[in-house]
């Protein structure tokens, strides 16, 4: 099957948070991350075309947190989660280089 992504993708899992309608959500596992998306599964309901915001919750100071902008644009249910694709938006240049550091680091 061919790869019709224009983006890499690089596995990865650690915590991060959503934030909708002014509260936080936190993430069961995220399996995916690209400059342009991350794919999340959650047990909390989602709709397509929801704006959020994302958190990556990182320790340490490696690499700064940044609140990241999207929009959910695939969804999938899947054994009592919800696996959702969320499109990165209006990316300034801090969270592009901010994306950019984290794929660096977690690259096989």
């Amino acid at each position: 099957m061919e790869n019709r992504r224009l983006r890499e993708r690089i596995p990865l899992d650690f915590e991060i948070e959503i934030q909708r309608s002014n509260n936080w959500v936190k993430v069961e596992h995220s399996k995916d991350l690209s400059m342009s998306g991350i794919l999340l599964q959650t047990s909390e309901p989602f709709e397509m075309g929801e704006s959020i915001v994302i958190r990556f919750c990182i320790e340490g100071d490696e690499v700064p947190s940044l609140l990241i902008p999207g929009v959910v644009v695939h969804i999938h249910d899947h054994e009592g989660l919800q696996s959702i694709g969320v499109r990165f938006e209006s990316l300034g240049s801090d969270q592009s280089i901010f994306l950019y550091r984290m794929i660096q680091l977690h690259k096989d």
